[in-house]
């Protein structure tokens, strides 16, 4: 076989013999992102982003795939000051559990329609107690599936939040619920 043919048969075998890109959903096909107080996996497949949440210190999307992560820092003294400040210490009270019903609540109530909600499941994640729920929700006319998770650590709380059109829930449930398992706080 001449070399320019031997060369062309192995480019097509090599594409023939790979699974479709939009297959390509497992963690092991994942790299490690930085952000100042944290490290995250996340499928190798998502972009950094910027226009998806305006209180996220991390986002990455694929827009043709139609999957987006985003995680949220907040400090655990300013929540508990809001709280008891606010008086709402007895609906959230000043702990992890508080916290993550006080987002579920907000997410319920920004949503147009809620169509399922998981209740809150507990979950460690490197060590550090977490909780997460999912949820499918009407939002602008489209039905999308929500995997929220809560991370408590030495002085944040942290929300790491995945989407994606509901018809893809099945796909990326389990690479969402790999990203939340991956935070891993640095030390200060």
């Amino acid at each position: 076989m001449s070399k320019p043919f031997y060369f062309l048969f192995l480019i097509a075998l090599t594409f023939s013999c790979s699974p479709p890109s939009d297959q390509k959903t497992d963690v092991s096909d994942s790299r490690t992102v930085n952000s100042k107080n944290f490290t995250l996996r996340l499928p190798s497949f998502m972009k950094e982003a910027s226009n998806l949440n305006d209180d996220a210190v991390l986002q990455y999307q694929n827009l043709i795939k139609e999957f987006y992560t985003i995680v949220i820092q907040e400090s655990i003294v300013e929540y508990d000051s809001v709280i008891s400040e606010s008086g709402l210490s007895e609906d959230y009270p000043l702990n992890l559990d508080g916290y993550a019903r006080l987002i579920g609540d907000r997410f319920e109530e920004n949503a147009d329609e809620i169509i399922s909600k998981s209740e809150l499941k507990s979950i460690s994640v490197n060590g550090k107690n977490a909780k997460y729920f999912e949820a499918t929700a009407k939002v602008s006319g489209l039905n999308i599936y929500y995997h929220y998770g809560f991370i408590k650590g030495d002085t944040s709380y942290y929300q790491v939040i995945s989407w994606t059109l509901s018809d893809k829930e099945k796909k990326f449930k389990e690479t969402m619920l790999n990203i939340l398992k991956s935070l891993k706080e640095k030390n200060n």
